[in-house]
């Protein structure tokens, strides 16, 4: 039966015993994540059951969850019954409606309803293809330099009371932040309470604030990087930004070298490569923001930083990292970029930009190998943790 192949797929994935009765229980109560609730998602579509991203996270219980699938087999069996006597829905083609969701091409926010929203997350949800997956990070990784835990360091964390509204959020360009320290301080806090490498290594948020400091001016001038607000809760998410073939540069710490130099590497070992399919792209004469000519002249953007407000539930925090994502490539595009260079390391924004938005593979490291000044820096990360250098061609 369903319910039984769902709960044990469940009790498998948050580690809690077979027996145990989750069927009126949350999947986040019972000690859900970010990367365990995609991972759950992918683990009972592999068995033939159809479960959008968006009805997972937003079920109440894990009953509620047997529901909506035996509701999507359901359909499935007449659809399959009658699929003799359908034909296709007409595709409208009078829309002026922009390609890109929440924002028309001058940022000027978009009124959509909720069940337009809830709707389009659904249909695109749809998509999720199979991926392997890393299991999920240990809350708790022991810091190879004695630094503080995951644990530790989120538990000061308030979380927000009430959940996003995605046809909220605006997206505005990084010039338009105000306080700097607001978004600097909303990156540091992403990295090292969620990424595994500053995890290892045990760095702390001023070093992260500090290197941001070293390159903001640049930032601010290529104008490719933006950050998303709600309208209650203030900036939720940033995406930083650069042109590939015409980085910045930055102040690295000595605590972060190690860091920046296993990116470094495999940023090297996929540049030749890009750098033969650049385009010179015309630039498009505008005023405003997304109509600049600042990518023009250069094939590939590269996404260096892409956070979400620690506040933020394992719930929102998917459907958050999903919507930067989106917009990450809607801006690319309106920039006149070729596509979207990036590297990530931690498994959630992995399995989302490979296996949700269609990234493609172009190399990756094996992070606990990686040897810098004779030494394997995160050799107390897992084995197969890889850290993965991917492109968006748009």
């Amino acid at each position: 039966p369903i319910e039984i192949q769902v709960k044990r797929i469940l009790c498998s994935t948050l580690g809690v015993d077979k027996n145990y009765d989750i069927m009126n229980k949350n999947f986040f109560a019972l000690g859900g994540t970010s990367i365990s609730s995609v991972r759950a998602i992918v683990r009972l579509r592999e068995l033939g059951l159809e479960l959008t991203l968006e009805s997972f996270l937003k079920a109440p219980t894990i009953g509620d969850i047997v529901h909506d699938i035996l509701k999507a087999k359901t359909m499935a069996d007449v659809v399959n019954l009658f699929s003799p006597c359908l034909s296709p829905l007409p595709t409208s083609t009078g829309s002026k409606r922009s390609s890109f969701p929440h924002l028309d091409m001058h940022g000027k926010e978009l009124e959509s309803s909720e069940d337009e929203e809830d709707s389009s997350e659904a249909t695109a949800a749809t998509k999720f293809v199979l991926p392997a997956l890393h299991p999920d990070i240990p809350s708790v990784v022991v810091a190879a330099s004695g630094g503080r835990t995951g644990r530790r360091a989120s538990q000061a964390i308030i979380p927000f009371k009430r959940p996003l509204r995605l046809n909220n959020l605006q997206t505005l360009p990084l010039s338009q932040a105000g306080d700097k320290t607001v978004v600097q301080d909303i990156v540091s806090k992403s990295f090292t309470y969620k990424n595994p490498l500053d995890i290892a290594l045990g760095i702390s948020r001023q070093s992260h604030m500090q290197m941001l400091e070293s390159f903001w001016p640049r930032i601010i001038k290529d104008d490719l990087s933006f950050f998303i607000k709600d309208p209650k809760k203030g900036t939720v998410g940033v995406a930083i930004n650069t042109n590939f073939f015409d980085e910045p540069q930055m102040s690295v710490p000595v605590c972060m070298e190690a860091v920046v130099e296993i990116h470094s590497q495999l940023e090297q070992s996929v540049r030749p490569v890009l750098q033969r399919e650049e385009q010179h792209l015309s630039s498009t004469v505008g005023s405003n923001w997304l109509a600049g000519p600042a990518g023009a002249k250069n094939g590939w953007m590269h996404n260096v930083f892409l956070a979400t407000h620690a506040s933020l539930s394992p719930q929102d925090n998917v459907r958050l990292v999903v919507h930067l994502e989106r917009e990450l490539l809607r801006v690319a595009n309106a920039k006149m970029f070729k596509g979207v260079f990036t590297i990530n390391s931690n498994p959630l924004n992995q399995m989302v930009c490979e296996h949700y938005m269609g990234y493609s593979r172009q190399g990756s490291t094996k992070v606990s190998s990686f040897i810098y000044k004779d030494k394997k820096p995160f050799q107390t990360l897992p084995d197969d943790l890889l850290l993965i250098a991917m492109t968006k061609e748009l």
